[in-house]
Parts: C-alpha cells; structure tokens; sequence
C-alpha cells in the first residue's frame, strides 16, 4: 500500500506508527516466524489474522485498536489523526498479514509505516516490508461502519500504580521468576496484592499505593509476560528495549480484568498507548478473591466516577447509526449450521471453565470471544489446536 493506492481507493490517512513506541516490536513479536511457537502458528494457518478497530472524532482525535487473537493481546493509541482523517467508526475482523513481519527477514520491495482506512479497505503498515491489509473487497461489500459516539475501547481501570520500567521489572522477577509462576494484580474493597499463587500471600511488599476503583483480578505467566516486555535475546526483544528504565508507566487491572501497561504521551509524540493482557485461566477471578487483602490502597478520586455520564446518552448512538451514508452496511451475524454448532462447543467449555471456578449464573459471560478464550485453553491442554473455523468463527466477533 502507498499513498497513491490508498487515494485511489478513496482511504484516509490515520498515523504514522514507525513514530509508536510499542507497536512495531510488539507486532514483530506476534508474528516473528523466528520464534518457534509462531512458526507453529503460521505453518497451521497461512494469514494469521488480527481484529482492528478504529474511531476518529470530529477534531480528529482518534483510538486504533488492535488485537492478536492466538496470543491474547490488545493493544490500543489514542492521538491526533493527520488532517486527511475522516470521522466515523471502522471495524474490520479480517485484517490479515501481508509481506514479511520478521526481524530475520527482509522484504526489499516498497513499505508503509501508515495508516490507511476508509469503507473499502483498513492497511496497517509496520515497516518491515509487510502489514495487516483487509481482503481485496468483493462487489458491493463494505467494512462495518458503527456510530463514532459512546466508544469504550475497555481501558476502565480497576486498579492502577505509577511505577518506572526498571521498578516494574524488579516487581515481575521478585513476584513470579522462581518456578516461571503466575504474576497476578488484584484489588478488593481498598485493598490490593500483587503475588503469584495465593492472593493471601503478604511476603511481596513494595513500597507502593495503587489507587482502587473497584474489584479487580489479572494474572498470566512469568515467560508470557517478561518476554513480551524485557527479553533480551537477539530474535526477539521485549517492547521496552529502545526506552529509558526510568520512564514511567501504569500499570494496572482494568474492569475486564486484565492486566494493564499504559505508557503516557512523550514531548516527541502526542499519542498515548496501551498493552492489555488477557488473563491466563489459572489466574483468580475477582469472585474468587477474600474480601481484604493483604495491602492498603488508595480510593479512586470522584473525578473518575465523573466520567460516567459519557457513556450514558444511548439516543445520540441511535441518532447517529441511522442516519449512516448509503452504502454503509450494518452487520447482521448469519451462522451456518457447521459454525452454530462450533459456537456452542465453544459455549460448552466455557460452562465447564465457569463449573470449576464456582461462578455464579450473574457472572457468566455470554460474549463468544470469552468463550473462544476458554476453549482454545481446553484445546492446549488437550494437546490439540483451534481450526480454519475456529478461526472464521472468531474472525465474524
């Protein structure tokens, strides 16, 4: 993709991402076929897709989000988009790759670095050689276009601390290197803990105070979460291997629980970015934390419960879905036989999940990508591995 293309096709331009700190290395690590356990992933499915999505405001201020389905990761910005950028809310679930992504590969034909979208294609250049592109569009097809009012990208947080990369690393090694286990974040009432297996556990003291706004769990593994952060090794390096260790970052649960790592905007570049992290299912809860837990912490101020009218105005959403440009088409979620009766093995894991975990029936989740969650671990401890419908099925979420 290049600016000609992207014009004739009618796209705006969003942002330059070889300006994001986190994101080039972060989608290299995704999709580096020098790492064995993605080369199993691109030799069990040729096109590795991520699920995209992307609002821009009438001032321009706009959210991209991207999440890498295989590995559990979100990743969200929030900026200012250039001055070609046209408002709207754009969400494609078949952005796959295209061209070269590893470190140990070069593609010498021509690469983009931005960001193109509009109804008839989303590119996301990384600069490798290669990107996420959407399918080349069929006849009469367009992306799903929504409302740009009432967007929650769910970065409410449930708890938060401010700490340097350098403390953030020697928190993660105390906590979980020993036995590669568990580093788990959890709040309760104006409590909080960070530990590995037992919320109990009071032997992690730091002194820090995280700020609480409500109950809150996040826990995955030593190697999932260093790796992704700090490795060092030459194939593949951890996001924060170009920034200084005394920048500080958050970290934090947010209210779908999972683990929160958000880097603030710099003098060089106005933009905010973000590392979400789904829980591991060995992780607790929030149902299954005490009711105190070991450390106090800090009540979230009245200002963030201020923020709540913002999502409330459910008229002007309607309003704005129903007078969309022709041409726009809305959604509507046809299954096939085949894939009614993969969604509901999907549904059976996760009741079996819910099952052991003493969920109770107002806690269950009725979103299939929750489910998929579950499934696809049932899959691995099984020593099996999702399918080419796993895959479609979850690319239409």
């Amino acid at each position: 993709m290049n600016k000609q293309t992207a014009n004739t096709l009618g796209l705006s331009t969003l942002f330059d991402t070889s300006r994001l700190r986190l994101f080039r290395d972060l989608v290299c690590q995704m999709y580096d076929d020098s790492s064995p356990y993605c080369s199993a992933v691109w030799r069990n499915r040729q096109e590795p897709t991520a699920d995209i999505e992307i609002q821009v405001e009438d001032d321009r201020q706009f959210t991209f989000g991207m999440r890498f389905p295989i590995h559990r990761v979100r990743y969200f910005v929030e900026g200012c988009a250039f001055n070609s950028a046209q408002p709207g809310r754009y969400v494609s679930k078949q952005v796959m790759v295209s061209g070269f992504l590893s470190r140990g590969q070069i593609n010498h034909g021509r690469s983009s670095t931005e960001v193109y979208y509009g109804n008839t294609a989303i590119f996301v250049g990384v600069g490798t050689g290669g990107g996420f592109s959407t399918p080349q569009p069929r006849a009469n097809t367009t992306l799903l276009r929504v409302a740009s009012q009432a967007y929650n990208p769910q970065l409410r947080e449930s708890m938060s601390m401010r700490v340097t990369i350098k403390t953030l690393r020697k928190i993660l090694n105390k906590v979980s290197r020993s036995n590669r286990g568990l580093f788990c974040l959890a709040s309760s009432g104006e409590t909080w803990n960070v530990f590995s297996e037992d919320a109990n556990d009071n032997s992690n003291r730091f002194n820090i105070v995280p700020t609480v706004r409500t109950f809150g769990s996040a826990g995955l593994s030593y190697d999932r979460l260093y790796n992704t952060l700090f490795r060092k090794k030459e194939a593949v390096k951890g996001v924060f291997r170009d920034i200084d260790e005394n920048t500080v970052v958050t970290v934090g649960v947010t209210e779908r629980n999972c683990l929160m790592i958000k880097l603030d905007r710099s003098n060089a570049l106005n933009c905010t970015e973000w590392l979400l992290f789904e829980s591991d299912i060995e992780a607790p809860t929030p149902s299954e934390l005490p009711a105190k837990l070991p450390f106090k912490a800090r009540a979230a101020t009245q200002e963030v419960v201020e923020e709540e009218p913002l999502e409330q105005p459910s008229e002007a959403v309607e309003e704005v879905q129903v007078e969309e440009p022709p041409g726009v088409e809305t959604a509507i979620l046809t299954l096939t036989e085949e894939e009614t009766t993969r969604l509901a093995e999907w549904g059976n894991a996760y009741t079996r999940w819910a099952e052991t975990t003493g969920l109770g029936p107002s806690e269950l989740s009725t979103s299939p990508t929750v489910w998929f969650s579950r499934y696809m671990m049932e899959k691995l401890r099984l020593g099996e591995s999702v399918d080419e419908l796993d895959n479609q099925l979850l690319s239409r979420y």
